[in-house]
């Protein structure tokens, strides 16, 4: 059987590399329909151009990104 990670919360567990990158801009938007665009971006540490960038697919979102979002 293979060994639970119990001590560690789920976002912590989470393989980030291996979400493609709908995944990555669908976590993004539910981020900023939660705490709105302005909260998003402060909470996220990115530019709004950045993220503007990211929801629209110019640029790949960042593991780092990813990680903070969850």
């Amino acid at each position: 059987m293979s060994k639970l990670n119990v001590g560690r919360p789920w976002f912590e567990r989470v393989n980030v590399k291996a979400l493609g990158d709908d995944v990555r801009r669908r976590i993004l938007d539910k981020v900023k329909d939660k705490l709105g665009y302005n909260k998003a971006v402060e909470v996220l540490d990115i530019s709004k151009g950045a993220l503007h960038n990211y929801l629209h697919g110019i640029r790949r979102i960042p593991d780092e990104v990813i990680q903070k979002a969850l």
